[in-house]
């Protein structure tokens, strides 16, 4: 069986974040696209693909967490 599904399905919802217009739905739709990203690079082992995924998944975390919470990262 072939995993190239989840490669393909990573970049339907890639593409459909970028058309999102809120800015909070582009970054859930991100992190979501990136977890499929990193299922896919751990079922082809690629590594390169498994850490991307995985530094994008953190900044698109962090920046939503950040655009729920206005003032929880602001110093001060």
């Amino acid at each position: 069986m072939s995993v190239d599904w989840i490669a393909y399905s990573a970049y339907l919802i890639n593409f459909t974040s970028m058309s999102m217009r809120k800015i909070g739905r582009l970054r859930v739709l991100a992190i979501s696209a990136n977890i499929l990203y990193v299922c896919y690079g751990f079922a082809i082992q690629a590594n390169p693909l498994m850490v991307g995924g995985s530094i994008a998944i953190c900044i698109h975390s962090y920046q939503l967490a950040r655009l729920m919470r206005p003032g929880i990262f602001q110093r001060g």
